[in-house]
């Protein structure tokens, strides 16, 4: 809170954050049921996440001359960085998960096949505090889909 009871006040609080981040999966996949063409697999282990970019939301309240009216504003905490692609580093934009997921893929010919995997991704460790000036822990559940293509035999 800043200002005086003549000129009014201004509270300033962390209300959101924006992080756009890189996903480096390490992971086993066992295949438990197969039928035909298709199977169902469970996969588990790591990956390493890193924030490329961050964007820090606070809402400003003024009491000041007029009603309350919040606003958002893109202005970072001192006590936040930049992603690696906005000068931060490793240590402070990287984290680690664990990785747990079920999925199934159908081949559509010897080479190609598609696929569904949902997968959670739970914070294992911080290189730093956290994200924030809340010093936030990620944990994520996600499903993956798509295309995979086998290019060696």
């Amino acid at each position: 809170y800043q200002g005086s009871l003549y000129q009014g006040y201004t509270a300033a609080s962390f209300n959101q954050v924006a992080l756009d981040i890189l996903n480096i999966p390490f992971q086993a996949r066992y295949n438990f049921f197969l039928h035909k063409r298709s199977r169902l697999y469970a996969v588990m282990g790591a990956s390493l996440q890193v924030a490329a970019s961050t964007s820090y939301f606070i809402t400003t309240t003024s009491s000041g001359g007029g009603p309350l009216k919040p606003e958002m504003r893109d202005v970072p905490f001192d006590n936040t960085s930049g992603g690696i692609l906005e000068g931060g580093s490793i240590k402070e934009n990287g984290y680690i998960t664990g990785n747990l997921g079920l999925g199934v893929e159908h081949f559509m010919a010897d080479r190609w096949s598609v696929f569904a995997q949902p997968t959670y991704q739970h914070s294992m460790g911080h290189f730093s505090n956290g994200f924030g000036p809340s010093h936030d822990r990620i944990n994520t559940l996600s499903l993956w889909m798509g295309i995979r293509v086998r290019i060696l035999e």
